[in-house]
């Protein structure tokens, strides 16, 4: 729940079991000057006990929807 914005923001993954939240501390190159500090990433992602091991040539999809409900 966002309470600042009376706002609750879900994330559906899928073939995801953890989720990475990150911000860069400092600017990027694709970045507008001092944009980092309002920014943060969400990532849908496998870690620790989770980690995917693949055999060469093998894929593994994840996706995320990230989206807000008032």
């Amino acid at each position: 729940m966002d309470k600042g914005f009376s706002r609750t923001i879900i994330l559906e993954k899928q073939n995801s079991q953890t989720t990475v939240v990150w911000n860069p501390a400092k600017d990027l190159a694709e970045m507008s000057s001092g944009q980092y500090k309002t920014f943060v990433c969400v990532e849908p992602s496998n870690v620790g006990e989770y980690c995917i091991k693949l055999a060469p040539h093998a894929t593994h999809t994840i996706a995320a929807r990230i989206y807000i409900e008032k």
